[in-house]
């Protein structure tokens, strides 16, 4: 982070961002944090300056008294935004948007808690699981959380609102059997996709890393390796290439080397258009018709990843030595923390109730407790 101050306040430059962010705080008031809107420094001194004289005469405030949740989420979508990944814009942009339909022109400084109730309400009656209405919210709140930090508001209703009205999510893991993924890629009728179906089983990635893969500096043939830059949790990875996916990753690249010498073009990516030679980001009509053909309901991309999972704990890949632990599939899949990787624990627990006859009767008869009971001193030395 670039950063320079003088007596009043200061000015820096985020990861990333070319434009200065002014930062100054007033007497006895919260610390504004405002974008200065340029990429000069000169002229963010400017800006600064400009802030801390209207804070000083109060005109700073009165406008803020003035400025609407639309007027807010505006100055967010611009600043905010694209700071976040491709589909969590998308999908950010929708749900400040439904906010804004039941909040309407209300003050941002006067919208409370009660209103963020008000607006579970209505998503709530729309079908909206409470995960949806989670994300929904989270959205809302970085609006919020940004007119915080730019002194527009002095709280976040959203952090006072209580989470537990929205109930919790429930846990949903949904996998392939080995006979519906043959009959998923039987039905499948584009063989780009069926290469991408096989390789988000085989590896385990997510939609996102999956589809924005790049040869030259990704998928590495002689280790047999692909490293993931573009990780949810900002981490990369490097994983092993299976048998199958490498065979898949070779037949991809024989054809993506025939179209670039036909139309003396090139393109890095794994999966594009060879029609307009641009990154595919989803497979999403194709994907929903190979799913209808194969009469396979209840099933996202990502419960490919959940496929991965479950077979790798259970030792159903072919070119499994054995099967995995839960350390291995968390470093495998890239999980920040175990207890996301523990929802596949119940699989584990499964298959050690495999290893007991249940249908054994143990006699018990002539025996004493006190010859089977364990002390807790001997316990202790277990």
């Amino acid at each position: 982070m670039s950063k320079t101050k003088n007596q009043g306040g200061t000015i820096y430059k985020q990861k990333d961002s070319e434009i200065w962010t002014l930062n100054f705080k007033p007497k006895g008031k919260k610390r504004i944090r405002k974008s200065s809107g340029t990429s000069s420094k000169r002229k963010a001194w400017v800006e600064l300056e400009k802030l801390i004289n209207s804070i000083e005469d109060g005109s700073y405030y009165e406008e803020l008294s003035t400025t609407s949740f639309e007027d807010l989420s505006i100055a967010y979508i611009k600043e905010g935004i694209p700071l976040l990944k491709e589909n969590t814009q998308n999908d950010y942009m929708l749900y400040i948007l439904r906010f804004h339909k039941i909040i309407g022109d209300k003050k941002a400084i006067n919208i409370v808690k009660e209103d963020i109730q008000s607006f579970v309400d209505w998503i709530r009656g729309k079908g909206l699981s409470a995960s949806s209405i989670q994300n929904h919210l989270a959205a809302i709140s970085a609006v919020f959380t940004y007119g915080v930090k730019t002194g527009v508001i002095e709280d976040n209703p959203v952090r006072k609102f209580d989470k537990s009205y929205v109930g919790k999510s429930k846990e949903r893991i949904r996998f392939l059997i080995k006979d519906e993924y043959k009959l998923l890629l039987e039905n499948c009728s584009y063989e780009l996709l069926q290469q991408a179906m096989i390789l988000a089983v085989e590896t385990g990635l997510r939609k996102s890393e999956l589809m924005s893969l790049k040869w030259s500096d990704q998928i590495d043939f002689r280790k047999k390796e692909i490293t993931v830059f573009y990780t949810k949790n900002k981490k990369h990875r490097t994983i092993p290439i299976s048998p199958i996916a490498f065979e898949v990753l070779k037949i991809i690249y024989k054809n993506k080397k025939k179209y670039e010498r036909l139309n003396n073009k090139i393109c890095d990516y794994v999966f594009f258009n060879f029609n307009t030679w641009k990154r595919i980001k989803s497979f999403k009509k194709s994907f929903a018709t190979a799913k209808k053909r194969a009469d396979i309901e209840d099933f996202r991309w990502h419960d490919f990843r959940h496929t991965f999972a479950t077979w790798g704990l259970k030792g159903w890949f072919t070119w499994q030595k054995y099967p995995m632990d839960l350390y291995k599939l968390q470093r495998w899949l890239g999980h920040s923390d175990i207890k996301t990787t523990q929802r596949y624990a119940h699989l584990e627990i499964q298959d050690l109730h495999s290893l007991i006859d249940y249908s054994v009767v143990i006699q018990w008869e002539g025996v004493k407790w006190s010859e089977i009971k364990i002390r807790k001193s001997q316990y202790k030395t277990l």
